[in-house]
């Protein structure tokens, strides 16, 4: 599923006071895929199922640092096969939630044809502490 189809989801779906809107049109570098008056948003459609997804420390402490720093929360979005659930990271953290953070040996991009592999700080999230939107 396309990052602006999710989008129109979260719009329509989700518990959000406001609107969100991509952020590829206003900076295509920018760490985050959506954002809004209270909630900045990293979305991935993944095409494989894990017990646990999973997030990279990288996109984690900065999308983190950022929404402090605007004073949001920061959402991570994964859609798979339609069912679109979401962790609220912010929230997350301030209960103590482990990350369960380890390295693992990854691609070093997924959608860019390059199969190199390298390590990754990645942690983990339960579905059970997100929510389906």
């Amino acid at each position: 599923m396309e990052t602006a189809e999710i989008i129109d989801i979260i719009n329509e779906k989700s518990s959000l006071s406001c609107l969100v809107h991509s952020t590829e049109e206003d900076d295509q570098y920018c760490p985050y895929d959506a954002t809004g008056l209270d909630v900045n948003i990293e979305i991935k459609s993944r095409r494989k199922k894990f017990d646990e997804w999973f997030i990279e420390f990288d996109k984690f402490a900065t999308n983190l640092e950022l929404a402090n720093e605007e004073q949001k929360r920061f959402w991570y979005v994964n859609e798979y096969n339609g069912k679109i659930i979401a962790w609220d990271i912010t929230e997350l953290c301030r209960t103590g939630y482990d990350f369960n953070w380890s390295f693992r040996i990854m691609n070093d991009k997924t959608d860019f044809g390059t199969s190199e592999k390298i390590y990754k700080r990645v942690g983990f999230l339960k579905e059970e502490y997100g929510f389906e939107i």
